[in-house]
């Protein structure tokens, strides 16, 4: 097994293992506020680029979000946060192969979250605090981090954020259950007839098939 490898699944053993100490509590909810903070994200891009408007990004304390849109292609962007989320984390575990990569999903990201305070951010204290937080966190960590720990970090991130996505989906499959739920799934029902918790299934199926292929990637020796 390469130093890499061996690297891969320290970073997935840390990651799980914050989900179930307590302790990791303190860790895990800043990271479930950037996790909102893309997830929402999501919705507002993809609305604009569908052709409707996104009016602002919310991310509220226990950790839930909200993005009002208007217009656009509502199945796609119901789609776009579950879904994103999950290949945003599959996509940052590849980027720790090196550490160019690495350095440019910090920046990107970083960047993202940066551009999203100016244009959608507004009237939420928690959402601003946590962008603020970690937009300068992201950059920092693009331009300062040595290698070898860039690349660990790229890849704790992606593994944070994947668990935080799946497990938001595992929540999403119990609600949608509940009639007259409302969540991305119940927007989807409106959408396409189809019952939400078929979408909350879907999404979920999606969610681990892209992190199971991006982990076998980054896996693969080199």
């Amino acid at each position: 097994m390469t130093k890499a490898q061996k690297g891969l699944l320290a970073v997935i053993f840390l990651a799980v293992a914050m989900w179930i100490v307590p302790l990791g509590y303190f860790v895990v909810l800043p990271l479930a506020f950037l996790n909102t903070h893309f997830h929402e994200l999501l919705h507002a891009v993809t609305a604009v680029a569908t052709g409707g408007s996104a009016d602002r990004i919310l991310v509220f304390a226990d950790g839930s979000g909200m993005t009002p849109v208007t217009g656009g292609w509502l199945a796609l962007v119901a789609s776009a946060g579950y879904v994103g989320c999950a290949a945003v984390g599959g996509v940052l575990i590849l980027c720790g192969r090196s550490e160019r990569a690495a350095r440019r999903a910090f920046a990107v990201c970083g960047g993202a979250i940066a551009l999203s305070l100016l244009l959608w951010v507004r009237g939420d204290g928690i959402g601003f605090i946590a962008g603020v937080f970690w937009a300068a966190l992201l950059l920092l960590c693009a331009y300062k981090l040595p290698s070898e720990p860039a690349k660990f970090a790229i890849q704790f991130l992606g593994a944070m954020l994947a668990l935080s996505s799946l497990q938001s989906l595992l929540v999403l499959v119990g609600i949608s259950a509940m009639p007259q739920a409302q969540s991305d799934a119940a927007l989807m029902e409106r959408a396409t007839g189809l019952p939400a918790l078929v979408w909350a299934v879907a999404w979920s199926a999606i969610g681990v098939v892209v992190l199971a292929v991006c982990v076998r990637r980054a896996f693969e020796r080199r």
